[in-house]
């Protein structure tokens, strides 16, 4: 945010100016894959009237097709800590449940404080130690915590990932994960690092039943990655953006994606 100008003395000063979130040249271009990592996952990159995010994808995913989160993993829902941790405590020792997990696997993701003695509070993730199921985890936030949590099943916490970690093509066939943004480019295995479009202009994938001016869209129930209007068949109502104009059944067709600015 910027300090507004405040007058002292009867002379108008003008404070020091602060950047919110500065913006870092990037190696990598909109129009470009890459095979390494070149930006945090999740980072933030307007372009104009458009914005992009960091991510990673799990699959080769085509241009202008709607991208989604992985699924969550349901067991690591409502865990228990194994011992108590103060408020401003950074580490919190996590009972896993019945799948394992790999050392920073829910890096630059959340712990979120789900129900009990410290509910309703979300901390991102800096690291964590690998670990089997049911076993303990070391899980290390960035902030410390704003309440203590405490163990024996009176805190219960979750776990998920960094949402642009593995992104995949939005699959009608299994709606329990959410859309993220549309791919602006194909992108493989191979280089799975890109710039994921969220909000702006865009070029997506109509489904088989095309889609009608000035009316929401959302993903397409018939065509994986592709889009439809709201309410065309009762499912998948995720509001994705508007169409500005009529499109025709899968032609591509200038969309205006309203995902997160």
């Amino acid at each position: 945010p910027l300090e507004t100008a405040r007058k002292s003395k009867g002379k108008k000063i003008m404070a020091t100016k602060k950047l919110w979130q500065p913006q870092i040249p990037i190696a990598q271009g909109i129009y470009t894959i890459s095979s390494t990592q070149q930006a945090d996952l999740g980072t933030r990159l307007p372009v104009g009237d458009r914005v992009f995010y960091y991510a990673k994808a799990a699959e080769a995913i085509a241009t202008g097709l709607v991208a989604s989160a992985k699924l969550p993993v349901a067991n690591m829902k409502d865990l228990s800590i194994s011992a108590n941790a103060a408020a401003d405590a950074t580490s919190v020792s996590v009972t896993l449940g019945a799948t394992s997990a790999v050392a920073d696997e829910y890096a630059e993701g959340y712990l979120t404080v789900n129900d009990g003695t410290g509910q309703g509070h979300i901390y991102r993730i800096d690291t964590h130690t690998a670990a089997a199921a049911s076993a303990n985890s070391t899980v290390t936030l960035y902030d410390g915590l704003v309440e203590a949590i405490t163990s024996g099943g009176t805190s219960q916490v979750t776990l998920i990932h960094n949402v642009y970690d593995d992104v995949g093509v939005f699959d009608f066939t299994n709606q329990a994960s959410v859309a993220l943004g549309v791919a602006p480019l194909a992108v493989t295995t191979a280089s799975p690092y890109f710039w994921l479009q969220t909000w702006g202009p865009v070029s997506v994938l109509i489904g088989t039943d095309g889609v009608t001016a000035y009316t929401p869209f959302v993903p397409c129930a018939k065509v994986d990655g592709a889009v439809e209007d709201f309410d065309a068949d009762g499912t998948i109502e995720q509001i994705l953006g508007v169409a500005p104009a009529t499109g025709t059944a899968t032609e591509y067709n200038t969309m205006f994606l309203r995902v997160r600015g």
